[in-house]
């Protein structure tokens, strides 16, 4: 909620910056102003207020090159982009897919926790490795090694002509 409500507020000062930035500025005539080259002391804070617009100025345009405000949702870009936080939630109605040109590593200082209300696929394109300091504990209705349906002998299965006769009834392997 937190979140929503910060781009909310991104999107509303991006866009009034850049009606803002669309409309011209208005000019200042020498009528209001002092004859240039006269000291009154109203230039102090004319010049302390022009630099002031000038840096916000720059700000607006550097945030509008990093942050861009379409119909069909928010754009951050960058060559680097960081989220920091003391607690971010990502939070999508529909899809989530992120996608890494390269690489992507996930580094994590607690207990990590992965859910699913449906199945779950992990695949690698080359090999892959499951390892832990301590017990791997893989649980299923049925655990099966390489989509095997051959049981895996238990102590004191019986094996005859080098098969197993009554393995594990839920774990399989070739």
């Amino acid at each position: 909620m937190r979140t929503a409500t910060s781009l909310r507020t991104i999107a509303f000062l991006l866009m009034t910056a850049s009606v803002a930035l669309a409309s011209p500025a208005p000019q200042l005539t020498t009528a209001v102003l002092p004859a240039p080259g006269t000291a009154t002391a109203i230039d102090p804070q004319i010049l302390a207020l022009q630099a002031q617009v000038a840096s916000l100025q720059a700000q607006l345009n550097a945030l509008a090159a990093a942050v861009r405000v379409t119909p069909a949702g928010l754009v951050l870009q960058g060559s680097t982009v960081s989220i920091v936080g003391g607690a971010i939630s990502v939070q999508s109605q529909t899809n989530l897919v992120l996608v890494v040109g390269k690489n992507a590593n996930l580094e994590v200082g607690g207990t990590t926790s992965l859910a699913t209300g449906a199945d779950l696929k992990l695949t690698a394109g080359g090999a892959a490795v499951v390892a832990g300091s301590g017990t791997l504990d893989l649980r299923g209705s049925s655990v099966r090694l390489n989509g095997s349906s051959k049981p895996v002998a238990l102590l004191g299965s019986a094996v005859a002509n080098g098969q197993i006769l009554n393995g594990s009834p839920n774990v399989f392997a070739n």
